[in-house]
């Protein structure tokens, strides 16, 4: 079976099935609220990010006909940048790392949606994902940004206007997301389980006490904005609130998605309990259930959650510091013994190893 956006699903359970017949009508009723709400401003062009009435209706969900229009128009940074003029770059630059790595990730790509199996769809994704690796090469390319401009492409027919869209959301995440070891990441996950224990306490101490860590379970939420972990009605429900109210979105919908199934968590344990989080986020199939828990959690502004990311990180970016510390020192090979005084120097300054994201810094073609 497929979805409605021509996922491949497999079997879908019964109760999703029913939901999603019902979910039909709910969507249609949702299009005409937007029909008359772009009748009464004038069009996509008079959309304002400070409407009152926008906020409201994107909460409920954006009509999917309606995102690509919308998406452009509520996002804070979506830059006029030449698309066209990064692409000719390519067939004059020697291979970079970003872009060995970019060809590895294609094919894993969303491989249950027939789209991504085309020659045609993985060509646009490929210069996507490339485009950006040379307009900001300090980041180059990292895993998982495959999956966020893979969504993009389902949405734009315009590989340019899904790059611009795609130098958005990057732009709407903390600076050192997806740079070097991805400390930013790991901070949003420590900020999330610091969120859970307050918010989630049985929860929180159910998984501790068999090894659980928020790391292990929202790690790949955050890194591809829950693109390849939550069904697509939900994961555009998210995006559609992500675009017009910014990052602190993703807390919202990482507790509630915890916070709904948390009985469910709490019946495993042993070997099994992370088993229920290989296909956690299906359980996610109601989006309208998903969005009102999240908007219904108090106490959820930017200020909480950077007060969160000041607390935390130094701790924390000690930590990983000492890890690529010890990291490092195993991958270097013996030096032999040497009487320059620089030796030691040489050895302090080599090279680091490769990391989960690669920059576009050209290595010679054989």
């Amino acid at each position: 079976m497929t979805d409605a956006l021509g996922f491949e699903r497999g079997t879908i359970p019964q109760e999703e099935v029913d939901f999603i017949n019902k979910y039909t009508s709910i969507l249609e009723n949702r299009k005409r609220q937007w029909d008359a709400f772009l009748r009464k401003i004038g069009g996509f062009d008079q959309i304002n990010r400070e409407n009152s009435k926008l906020k409201s209706l994107v909460r409920q969900g954006i009509p999917h006909e309606y995102r690509g229009q919308v998406w452009r128009r509520i996002i804070l940074f979506a830059p006029p940048i030449d698309y066209d003029a990064l692409i000719a770059q390519i067939p004059t630059m020697e291979t970079t790392q970003a872009m060995r790595d970019i060809e590895q990730d294609l094919d894993r790509t969303f491989p249950n949606h027939p789209c991504f199996r085309t020659p045609e769809m993985l060509d646009r994704l490929r210069m996507v994902l490339t485009a950006y690796s040379i307009y900001n090469p300090s980041v180059g390319y990292c895993q998982s940004m495959n999956y966020i401009a893979g969504t993009l492409l389902l949405v734009y027919d315009s590989p340019a206007d899904a790059f611009r869209m795609f130098c958005g959301v990057i732009h709407l995440l903390p600076e050192r997301y997806y740079e070097g070891e991805l400390l930013d990441i790991h901070l949003d996950t420590a900020v999330l389980d610091d969120f859970v224990r307050d918010r989630l306490g049985s929860l929180h101490k159910h998984l501790a006490a068999h090894g659980v860590t928020m790391q292990m379970i929202a790690l790949q939420w955050f890194m591809c904005l829950f693109a390849s972990s939550f069904p697509s009605q939900t994961l555009f429900r998210i995006w559609d609130a992500f675009f017009l109210e910014g990052q602190k979105i993703l807390f919202r919908f990482a507790l509630a998605a915890l916070k709904i199934n948390q009985s469910f968590i709490r019946s495993a344990s042993g070997p099994t309990i992370l088993d229920c989080f290989r296909d956690f986020g299906f359980r996610c199939y109601d989006p309208d259930r998903l969005c009102k828990t999240a908007f219904g959690l108090l106490n959820f502004s930017r200020t909480s959650i950077n007060k969160r990311r000041a607390r935390l990180s130094p701790e924390l970016y000690a930590k990983l510091e000492q890890m690529s510390r010890r990291r490092n020192r195993r991958r270097q090979p013996p030096q032999p013994p040497s009487s320059r005084p620089d030796a030691l120097l040489d050895s302090d300054s080599a090279s680091t190893g490769n990391t989960p994201c690669t920059s576009t810094t050209p290595t010679p073609t054989p």
